[in-house]
């Protein structure tokens, strides 16, 4: 594929060890393979559906089509209107298919733009991290919470058998 490509482009993060592949797709319909009508882009899982969802491209400006029932994330958020996306959108299908959308002509436009949002790197990571967040789970203040009832917990015991040795000694 090269700069002149008019269809965007969606790159499939797909996390090997420490190795990121990268699988570029011109895309249209996304859905199982088993699907009656054959989408372009075949996933899998339980949170798949036969037609998932589809990317409109009019006038260079993509659209994601969302199925009833389909479970779509962008940038974290579940969506299930169609949603206008650009590059650097992290689009999650299902439970495990993650994806950064690029666009290389809008990719040129905001390049810069883009690098001055974040110093950290829009990766599968983030992706993820992102998706915890937007939907209000914070695994540090979950462990820290679980930490402090345990250490309760803890100190109630520990008061409870020195009480029952005191009184066993008198």
């Amino acid at each position: 594929m090269n700069d002149n490509s008019s269809p965007a482009e969606l790159a499939n993060y797909l996390k090997r060890n420490l190795l990121k592949l990268y699988a570029v797709y011109l895309c249209q319909c996304v859905g199982r393979p088993e699907a009656a009508k054959r989408p372009d882009i075949l996933l899998s899982g339980e949170a798949i559906l036969d037609l998932h969802c589809e990317f409109i491209n009019e006038d260079g400006c993509v659209t994601l089509a969302i199925q009833p029932e389909a479970s779509v994330y962008i940038n974290g958020k579940q969506v299930a209107d169609p949603t206008v996306i650009h590059t650097g959108s992290r689009v999650i299908l299902g439970e495990h298919h993650v994806f950064r959308y690029n666009d290389p002509q809008e990719a040129r436009q905001s390049r810069h733009n883009l690098a001055a949002i974040t110093e950290q790197p829009l990766d599968w990571k983030y992706a993820q991290q992102e998706l915890l967040e937007k939907q209000g789970i914070d695994l540090k203040a979950d462990m820290e919470k679980k930490l402090l009832e345990m250490e309760s917990q803890y100190r109630r015991e520990k008061v409870e058998l020195e009480k029952k040795m005191y009184l066993q000694t008198k």
